[in-house]
């Protein structure tokens, strides 16, 4: 008798990112992948062209387009109900998954039944041009409060270790078991650059009592800003805007079980904590947004 091998099934929104699409999607198709779903939330671009060539290379990708713009969450809900594997990984269309990323997973989540096993995440830098050479640069941890600390909403996912570490909640970029996604969908209330929407769904089924595993030998780097335009991006003020206001919103419906996950939560040391690390981030960068940004917060003060 013959021992089932375990599937995945890869789950990709997909938005106005035609141009990168060749350089992405080929990477999802790894060991174990019986099919990437990727789902075009009605891009207005060439995104059906690319992904018809993409599909005369692999026939394991299915494309399913949006009647009309839903937005990613709804494009994640239709991917993953649709998905015939054992396993979903879900991905992004501005990211590279590195090689044996979801051997890896799949390992994790068969030894840890019934578990979230979570891949480290890594955002390249403008000038960066090697998504190797970005994931060698991620920082070594020993401890899940160096990746995840909910108190300050800081989540370092960049980081590598030589163990699994359990967290609260893990990266966007996941591999969970078929039946558990679909117990859970990702709430469309997220609006503009949907930020905190898989933190938001990872809460929810956290709060089931699944366990959220990291394995760092998994790795998804995202795309310099530079090239991964399109999507949901709009501005940076509309998304710095988006980014906090995601965050509160998140904060609210989820703040029974931040308070089981973290003992002492407080919304409002969370949110300080997030303005000044996102002030921070733009001032250190010199840009004359942060000048600007410096100004007005000095002017007030």
């Amino acid at each position: 008798m013959s021992v089932h091998e375990p599937t995945v099934s890869v789950v990709v929104p997909s938005y106005k990112r035609a141009h990168l699409l060749e350089q992405t999607l080929p990477t999802y198709l790894q060991e174990h992948v019986i099919e990437l779903i990727v789902v075009d939330d009605c891009s207005p671009d060439n995104t059906p062209d690319v992904i018809a060539g993409l599909m005369k290379r692999d026939s394991r990708i299915r494309y399913l387009r949006q009647d009309r713009n839903q937005g990613q969450m709804a494009a994640k809900n239709r991917g993953k109900a649709q998905a015939r594997g054992d396993y979903i990984y879900f991905g992004d269309d501005d990211s590279v998954l590195l090689p044996g990323s979801i051997a890896a997973l799949l390992e994790t989540a068969r030894s840890h039944p019934g578990s979230v096993a979570g891949a480290a995440a890594v955002y390249m830098n403008y000038n960066e041009t090697s998504p190797v050479a970005a994931a060698a640069r991620r920082r070594p941890v020993q401890t899940p409060a160096e990746v995840v600390d909910l108190h300050q909403l800081r989540f370092r996912f960049d980081s590598v270790s030589d163990q699994l570490l359990t967290l609260p909640v893990c990266a966007a970029c996941f591999l969970m078991e078929a039946g558990q996604a679909l117990k859970q969908d990702f709430d469309s209330i997220y609006k503009g650059n949907a930020y905190r929407e898989e933190t938001d769904f990872l809460l929810r089924v956290a709060a089931q009592g699944v366990p959220m595993v990291m394995d760092t030998r998994a790795v998804q780097v995202n795309l310099p800003v530079k090239l991964s335009t399109g999507g949901s991006r709009k501005g940076f003020w509309r998304t710095e805007y988006y980014v906090l206001a995601n965050s509160l919103l998140m904060i609210k419906r989820n703040r029974h079980i931040l308070r089981q996950l973290a003992p002492g939560f407080s919304g409002a040391t969370a949110m300080t904590s997030l303005l000044g690390e996102r002030v921070g981030g733009v001032i250190r960068r010199n840009t004359n947004r942060g000048k600007k940004l410096w100004k007005m917060l000095t002017a007030s003060a």
